[in-house]
């Protein structure tokens, strides 16, 4: 993810939710929210075993 022209990682552990809005995806965490360019079925192929879909717009992480 890019803010301010800087590449930022987010740990996927600190992830909360992801929601879809629009062409953005919003991951937020516990301290902030990021927006994210991405869309979110791209994101399902890669983390599905870490997010549940509750909606068709929102993925929450998994409590194991």
């Amino acid at each position: 993810m890019y803010e301010r022209g800087r590449i930022l990682l987010v740990p996927v552990a600190e992830i909360v939710y992801l929601k879809a809005e629009l062409k953005y995806v919003t991951i937020r965490t516990a301290e902030r929210e990021y927006l994210l360019e991405e869309s979110l079925t791209r994101l399902e192929q890669e983390f599905a075993q870490v997010f549940v879909r509750i909606h068709r717009n929102c993925w929450w992480r998994r409590i194991t």
